[in-house]
């Protein structure tokens, strides 16, 4: 499966403690091809919703934890799943990208907003 993650810029994350890095270590380990993108990568253009993403291998290595193995745009018909762990601030992007999500939905992507789920 293709599954998309939506997060905070790679750059930032804190894999010591960060919930989104152990579920793309435990997707990869299932076979599952990963791929990311920011709010910023979602957009629309002539109806349609594409995403600038990018697909990560995970490795081992703490300070070099991921390589970029293809950048490209992606479209519903490549996606299978949508895990957005973007924690909101509730702005107006925050909103515009709910929206494109569920135009992505509509058109047959699962989306699953994990980032509402506190523990």
């Amino acid at each position: 499966m293709n599954l998309l993650f939506v997060l905070d810029p790679l750059e930032t994350l804190k894999i010591e403690k960060d919930t989104s890095y152990v579920m793309m270590r435990e997707a990869q380990r299932r076979g599952h091809q990963i791929w990311v993108t920011t709010q910023r990568g979602i957009r629309s253009a002539a109806g349609r919703v594409t995403v600038r993403a990018q697909q990560l291998l995970l490795t081992e290595i703490p300070n070099a934890w991921y390589k970029v193995v293809a950048s490209q745009d992606l479209f519903s018909s490549n996606i299978d799943g949508v895990l957005m762990r973007k924690d909101p601030p509730f702005d107006m992007e925050y909103i515009y990208t709910t929206y494109l999500l569920e135009t992505l939905e509509q058109e047959g992507c699962r989306v699953f907003n994990l980032s509402l789920i506190h523990i």
